[in-house]
């Protein structure tokens, strides 16, 4: 009888390679802005890309690091009771030389938890994928990003690279729809305001600001509130994974209204919601938004 072939557990399944797309994506240089990465003399593994980082804030997926030999890509999928599922994808990038004892952990914040399932140790051949899963528990507001600090083995010299994952407030919002009155009604009740005015690095317009916030802050854009075409607001539920005495999962509201003015990067947000923490931690998720602030 002939031996059946044994499948290589290290490699991913097609459905999990999500770096496909990443051929027109460029190779990070030497002066991307990033931290230079721990790496062996001879083998060329830039630092992360701060700019590559902050464009996969809000979206659903893309690419976030690339360099001659490796690349890293992410898929994130929002669930419900404050999780969220995230598959991170790597690739050999090499033509001839394999990746081995690769091994991640991660460095989280207060208020956010990750839970990894890796195959520790794994090897990716030439042209090769394998991927990383990760469960998200959001506990609490927070101000700052998980880490994701990965350790390899690339011809023959040891590895390391710490990359910022795109896991922020945003990511454990429900967008929640609201008729006018109910709006103004919560806006008047509800404390914690905080009000800043923020420079962002592009002009800001309004209509693409509104379309921002409803896609990558995840927040619904109520309709009718503002006499000022150039201001909108916009409400979302903050879901965590914590239980209140009652026994059920923890959500607080979030109210947003934003200020603009024709041919100007400034824009001033004011929010309000259920707690002075939540509406300081959101402003972070505002900051990146605008590139005001790097993921």
């Amino acid at each position: 009888k002939k031996k059946k072939k044994q499948k290589d557990k290290s490699q991913a399944p097609p459905e999990d390679d999500i770096l496909g797309f990443m051929d027109d994506v460029p190779v990070v240089g030497a002066d991307a802005g990033g931290a230079a990465a721990a790496v062996g003399a001879g083998v060329s593994f830039p630092g992360a890309d701060a700019v590559m980082q902050n464009a996969l804030y809000g979206r659903p997926s893309g690419p976030l690091y690339k360099s001659d030999n490796f690349g890293v890509a992410v898929k994130t999928m929002p669930g419900p009771n404050g999780t969220a599922k995230m598959i991170v994808s790597y690739r050999n990038l090499s033509s001839s030389e394999t990746i081995s004892n690769i091994k991640a952990q991660l460095a989280c914040p207060e208020g956010v938890r990750g839970l990894l399932k890796q195959q520790e140790g794994a090897s990716i051949a030439p042209g090769g994928n394998a991927p990383l899963y990760v469960m998200w528990h959001c506990l609490r507001p927070f101000t700052s990003s998980p880490k994701l600090q990965l350790t390899l083995t690339f011809g023959g010299q040891p590895v390391s690279l710490e990359l910022t994952l795109p896991v922020t407030m945003a990511m454990f919002f429900s967008p929640h729809v609201v008729q006018r009155a109910a709006f103004v009604n919560a806006w008047k009740t509800l404390g914690n305001e905080v009000k800043q005015v923020i420079q962002g690095k592009e002009v800001i317009t309004v209509d693409a600001l509104k379309s921002d916030v409803g896609s990558r802050v995840r927040m619904a854009v109520i309709e009718g509130v503002e006499n000022n075409s150039a201001n909108f607001v916009a409400c979302a539920k903050f879901c965590t994974a914590s239980k209140g005495a009652d026994g059920n999962f923890v959500t607080m509201p979030v109210l947003l209204r934003a200020e603009t003015k024709p041919n100007s990067k400034y824009v001033r947000y004011s929010v309000h919601s259920g707690h002075a923490s939540l509406s300081e931690a959101v402003f972070r998720d505002l900051k990146v938004l605008v590139g005001a602030e790097d993921l």
